[in-house]
């Protein structure tokens, strides 16, 4: 097993059952180690103009506050020393997650992924990609459950 590394890792959670499965994976590997879990929100209105931001924006933060806490009471249970951290994306949720990154000086940067293609990654974008494409740390992404076994269905066909 390699040796744990000496600045913290960032593990990204979501809430989804592919942020948790990097969790799970990182800890495999890390088990002991500092981690901060990061969860990232983005400003949205349902009423714009509307006036009431300050309470749109007090939700979303209390949200990922909750998120950030789950995410970091899971990685407990895989062997993690977890911090929670909730930062809001000023300049999109990539960006956001290499801010955090460099703000706390990570060793790693861990991350599940789904694997979106064709037009459903064009409408929604990929935060791993962004991330893969623009981080200066090592990064750890995570395959799904579904697109690790497809990928290794078609490695056995192909």
């Amino acid at each position: 097993m390699p040796d744990a590394p000496s600045k913290p890792i960032l593990l990204c959670y979501d809430g989804s059952d592919d942020a948790y499965r990097a969790i799970e994976f990182a800890g495999s590997l890390f088990a002991g180690h500092k981690a901060i879990v990061v969860s990232v929100w983005e400003h949205y209105s349902l009423f714009s103009g509307v006036g009431i931001h300050g309470a749109e924006d007090s939700l979303m933060q209390e949200a990922s506050d909750l998120m950030a806490a789950d995410g970091a009471e899971r990685a407990g249970l895989v062997g993690f020393d977890a911090t929670p951290l909730a930062v809001k994306a000023d300049h999109g949720v990539a960006a956001t997650i290499i801010a955090a990154a460099d703000a706390h000086d990570v060793e790693l940067i861990v991350m599940g992924t789904r694997g979106n293609t064709g037009i459903r990654s064009l409408l929604l974008g990929s935060v791993s990609h962004d991330v893969a494409h623009h981080a200066h740390r090592p990064l750890l992404l995570v395959p799904s459950t579904p697109l690790a076994e497809a990928r290794a269905d078609a490695a056995q066909r192909g």
